[in-house]
């Protein structure tokens, strides 16, 4: 009797230990989802913020504009309207900053609405050369165009929706 009952209690431990281990397990799957979604959403709140910052700078956002660029119009297949995007440079307060603005258009292509604007980082996309050497811009299709910064020194920059792509070009 005495050794059928420690069979069972050891039995019985092997299954508790076995599902404390496996409820650690699915505590830690648990907290890691938490992490990503907490990181998805903090990405997220971070890109509506400087969407939010972007839309709401008020009419005097245009006052500031130093040099605008529009790119070409590009039209969906059905003929239901189409957008392009423009860039501009603004000396606000200053300080001049690059900006892009996804506009959206009619079939006609006459009514035209801001859907994005948002901004390039200086420092962190161009290095040492910045917007205040913006000698050309050269669109190469809808969403790609070309920058020459200073005499030599050429950045292709690629949009797509909220993100930019910015490559150095030889």
């Amino acid at each position: 009797m005495k050794k059928g009952f420690r069979i069972a209690s050891r039995i019985v431990i092997g299954v508790l230990f076995v599902l404390f281990i496996l409820y650690a397990f699915l505590k830690q799957v648990e907290a890691e989802n938490y992490r990503t979604q907490a990181k998805t959403l903090f990405e997220e709140s971070n890109r509506l913020k400087s969407q939010l910052e972007a839309n709401t700078l008020g009419p005097n956002f245009y006052y500031d504009l130093y040099l605008l660029s529009v790119g070409p119009q590009y039209f969906e297949e059905d003929y239901s309207g189409g957008f392009f995007y423009r860039a501009l440079i603004t000396n606000f307060e200053g300080y001049k900053m690059l900006w892009f603005e996804k506009i959206l258009t009619d079939d006609e292509g006459f009514t035209e609405s801001l859907d994005q604007r948002f901004k390039i980082d200086n420092e962190v996309s161009f290095g040492s050369f910045n917007v205040y050497s913006i000698s050309d811009i050269n669109w190469l299709d809808t969403s790609t165009l070309e920058l020459t910064i200073g005499d030599s020194e050429r950045y292709r920059i690629e949009l797509n929706g909220d993100s930019t792509n910015i490559s150095l070009l030889e």
